[in-house]
C-alpha cells in the first residue's frame, strides 16, 4: 500500500479467515497507516479467531495517524479471545478524530468482554460523532453498572444523529441499565433515529419500558424509532399501554418499527392500548408491529 496514497475508501473481507493471525493484521496495519488520505475504512474479521488484543492493539495504532478518517466499521464478531484490554485500545483509537462522523463496530460473541467504560469513554471525545452503531450481541459478563459508564460517556455526543444499539442476549442487563440510558437520551437533542434490540432480556421488566417511554419524550428531533423485545418474558400489557402513551408524545416521529415477539404476557389487550397511543402522530408514514408467536 506504499504507493497508495490519494486513496479514500478502503474496503477488507477476511470473513472465515481463521488462520489469520495478529501477524497478518500487523501488517495490513502497516499498510493502512500509509494511507493518509483515508477518509473510510469498512474491515471484516468475522470468525476471524486468532486474533488477540495484541492484534487489536497495533490495528488502533495505525488508524490513530489517519485523521482524515469519516466513517470507521470494523466486524469482530466471534474474535472470542478480545478482551476487556482489547476493548480499551478501540477506545482509545478514537482519540483525538475531529472529522469522524460513522462508527459502527460488531463485537457481537465476543464473550471475554464484560466492562465498556472504557470504550465510551474515547468515544466521548469525538465530538463530530453523528453515527453509532454497536452490536453487543452475547455480552453476558456485562452489569448494568458498566452499561451505565459507557452510557454516561456517550451522553457528551450532543451531535449524534443515528443511534442504533443491539444488546441480544445481555443476561445481567436490568431495569436499571436500560434507566440510565433513558435518563441520559435527553441530550441527544438532534437524534433523528434510534433503534434499540433488547432481546431476550429476561430481567427487562413493564418499568424498565416506562423508563424508556419517558426519555423517549424529550427527544424532539426524533423521526424513526425502532424497539425490538422479543423473547423478553418478563413484558406484560401495561408495558405496551406506557409505551404507546409515551410514542403519542413525539410528534416528529415518521416510522415506528416495534418487534415484541414469543412474549404469551401479551395479548389484544396490550395490542390496543399501544395503538390507541399511536393514533394521533399525524406525521407517521411507517408502521410496522410484529407480535409473532
Amino acid at each position: 500500500m506504499k504507493s497508495l496514497k490519494h486513496v479514500t475508501k478502503v474496503d477488507i473481507n477476511c470473513q472465515y479467515c481463521s488462520m489469520v493471525t495478529d501477524t497478518g493484521l500487523k501488517a495490513l496495519a502497516e499498510g493502512l497507516k500509509r494511507l493518509v488520505s483515508l477518509q473510510s475504512i469498512n474491515l471484516n474479521l468475522f470468525f476471524c479467531s486468532k486474533i488477540t488484543d495484541f492484534g487489536v492493539k497495533t490495528l488502533c495504532h495505525s488508524l490513530q495517524g489517519l485523521r482524515s478518517l469519516e466513517s470507521v466499521n470494523i466486524n469482530f464478531q466471534a474474535c472470542k479471545l478480545i478482551t476487556d484490554k482489547g476493548l480499551k485500545h478501540i477506545g482509545k483509537c478514537f482519540k483525538g478524530f475531529n472529522s469522524l462522523q460513522s462508527i459502527e463496530l460488531n463485537l457481537r460473541n465476543c464473550r471475554e468482554i464484560k466492562d465498556i467504560y472504557h470504550l465510551g469513554k474515547g468515544l466521548s471525545r469525538v465530538t463530530s460523532l453523528q453515527s453509532l452503531n454497536f452490536d453487543l450481541t452475547n455480552f453476558k459478563k456485562m452489569t448494568d453498572n458498566s452499561f451505565a459508564s459507557f452510557d454516561k460517556n456517550l451522553q457528551r455526543l450532543t451531535s449524534l444523529k443515528s443511534i442504533e444499539l443491539v444488546l441480544w442476549g445481555c443476561e445481567q442487563i436490568t431495569d436499571k441499565g436500560l434507566t440510565s440510558l433513558s435518563q441520559g437520551i435527553h441530550r441527544f437533542s438532534s437524534l433523528q433515529s434510534l433503534n434499540l434490540k433488547l432481546i431476550n432480556y429476561q430481567n427487562l421488566t413493564d418499568e424498565g419500558l416506562r423508563n424508556l417511554g419517558e426519555g423517549l419524550q424529550t427527544l424532539t428531533s426524533l423521526q424513526s424509532f425502532g424497539l425490538n423485545c422479543s423473547f423478553c418474558e418478563s413484558l406484560t400489557n401495561k408495558g405496551l399501554e406506557t409505551l404507546g402513551q409515551s410514542l403519542q408524545r413525539v410528534n416528529s416521529l415518521q416510522s415506528i418499527h416495534l418487534t415484541f415477539a414469543t412474549i404469551e404476557s401479551i395479548t389484544d389487550e396490550g395490542l390496543n392500548q399501544l395503538s390507541k397511543g399511536l393514533q394521533t402522530l399525524s406525521n407517521l408514514k411507517s408502521l410496522n408491529l410484529d407480535f409473532t408467536e
